[in-house]
């Protein structure tokens, strides 16, 4: 018999980082590539890239102030899990899944 899932306790923090890193370093690319992109007609890409950073900026302010909220652990994240939580080693996640 399977066992039931359950949710995974993070608190969105890592991901919303990782991907307003990802959108800031694609946002310098463009800009140094900013006549490339002018004359290929895609200048809208540096938009596109600095609505990406303004959403993750957004997107971390309002996981932050959640976590504050209810009192999360900041840290805590998939790999790592908080002292309060139970910890599952990332074999225990693999064997979960088979």
């Amino acid at each position: 018999m399977k066992q039931e899932l359950k949710p995974l306790e993070v608190n969105g923090i890592t991901a919303v980082t990782l991907g307003t890193v990802a959108w800031s370093v694609t946002l310098i690319i463009f800009l140094l590539a900013q006549n490339w992109l002018a004359d290929t007609g895609r200048s809208h890409w540096i938009l596109i890239a600095l609505s990406g950073v303004g959403l993750g900026l957004l997107g971390y302010r309002y996981t932050t102030n959640r976590v504050k909220r209810l009192g999360l652990p900041r840290e805590q994240s998939i790999l790592i899990r908080s002292k309060k939580s139970k910890e599952i080693d990332q074999s225990q996640l693999i064997q979960d899944f088979e």
